[in-house]
């Protein structure tokens, strides 16, 4: 099992116990007019960067300003389903002996849009992170140094290089 940059079930509490603020809730407009926003490029126009906080050379307002398009559909519904998920995912226990791979994105400045509690971010997801090692009795922590969240993006090789040592090790 290799998990890259996930969130942990306890996330949202945890973050909420250490003086996070609660999000609002959130709603959406009807799918076409996203979509025709998206493909007129108004939505570049009229939010502008997605991180306001920080300069729009920012990895963040790069990366995002250049994929949203292609993914709002399922953004939403992760956003839409991870209250559910958060639950399902929080039953599971352990993973027995089966190998776990847990990589983290920990690219100084990764929470740098949510201001002033930064560091307090920071602390607990890295200790979240790091308890989901105790899913597994074989699990191994990697961290992304050159990565925020999108681990995927800025290091593939680094996630295919630890999926083929896993094989590897599970081959032998």
């Amino acid at each position: 099992i290799v998990f890259v940059d996930v969130a942990h079930p306890d996330e949202r509490e945890r973050m909420l116990a250490q003086g996070l603020p609660e999000p609002p809730e959130e709603s959406y407009p009807a799918e076409w007019v996203i979509e025709l926003a998206f493909a007129t490029g108004l939505t570049r126009l009229i939010l502008g960067d997605s991180y306001w906080e920080l300069e729009s050379s920012h990895y963040m307002n790069q990366l995002t300003n250049g994929l949203y398009y292609k993914g709002w559909r399922a953004a939403l519904e992760e956003g839409s389903l991870a209250p559910d998920m958060r639950v399902e995912v929080g039953q599971i226990q352990s993973f027995g002996d089966i190998p776990l791979v847990v990589i983290t994105g920990v690219m100084p400045g990764r929470f740098a849009w949510i201001g002033e509690m930064e560091n307090v971010v920071e602390s607990t997801s890295n200790e979240l992170q790091e308890e989901l090692l105790d899913l597994s009795t074989d699990s191994k922590w990697v961290l992304a140094n050159e990565s925020e969240h999108f681990v995927q993006i800025t290091e593939p090789d680094l996630i295919v290089s630890e999926i083929e040592a896993l094989l590897r090790r599970v081959e032998s």
